[in-house]
């Protein structure tokens, strides 16, 4: 992806479906002005880093369209309430990213591979692999990102490898849902950090956090 100054997309894609009420939400909910406090923090981070938020739950929406963090005054706040279905969350994930990507090349960026965060707590209630499938296809979907999941609760180990394109972090059963997912917000946080402060142009994995395990995954050796 040719072009200008770098920039790196970054999404996180969150499950607010019903599980996720109460103290879930709001783990999430105060990790997103921690995330925006350290990208405006640091001038080089703030430069590079654009970042989008797209929850799903029956039906997905986008909380916060790709932005230079600098031009965001407030962060959303999730609500929590419905169904666990992925595949929305995928389609609108895809044709997102496509349109946020032509608009920054269109202003004359180099756009780094797209990286997508995605939290859930559940399992999924609906046919989610094909959609899955696509969106990380590079014959049919030139902006096909990068997936690192984060589970905790009662989402499903086999589910994520099978999602995830990169690595897959599993809270440790016993953990306290609500402090796994406080330690996934300072994750990608870190990630996202750590990304744009380098001066190699490649993503740089989480850490696991205390609380969280490591899944090896087979795509990752794949996509590199």
């Amino acid at each position: 992806m040719s072009g200008g100054i770098q920039v790196f997309p970054f999404y996180i894609i969150c499950d607010v479906s019903k599980s996720m009420n109460g103290e879930r939400i709001n783990s999430v909910n105060s990790g997103l002005p921690f995330i925006h406090k350290e990208i405006i923090s640091d001038p080089v981070v703030s430069e590079k880093a654009r970042l989008g938020v797209i929850s799903f739950s029956t039906e997905a929406r986008i909380e916060l369209p790709l932005s230079k963090l600098d031009n965001v005054l407030k962060m959303p706040v999730l609500q929590a309430g419905g169904q666990t279905n992925f595949a929305t969350a995928f389609q609108l994930a895809s044709t997102t990213i496509e349109s946020d990507v032509d608009a920054l090349k269109r202003e004359g960026y180099s756009v780094l591979r797209p990286c997508a965060y995605f939290i859930t707590d559940g399992r999924p209630g609906d046919a989610w692999k094909k959609a899955r499938d696509q969106w990380v296809d590079k014959s049919i979907n030139k902006y096909a990102p990068n997936i690192i999941c984060f589970g905790v609760a009662d989402a499903d180990e086999a589910t994520l490898k099978r999602l995830t394109t990169r690595f897959t972090f599993m809270a440790d059963r016993g953990t306290s849902t609500a402090n796994a997912l406080h330690e996934v917000m300072r994750s990608i946080t870190s990630s996202v950090v750590s990304t744009t402060r380098g001066s190699e142009a490649q993503l740089s994995i989480p850490a696991a956090g205390d609380s969280f395990r490591v899944l090896d995954n087979d795509d990752e050796k794949k996509d590199g």
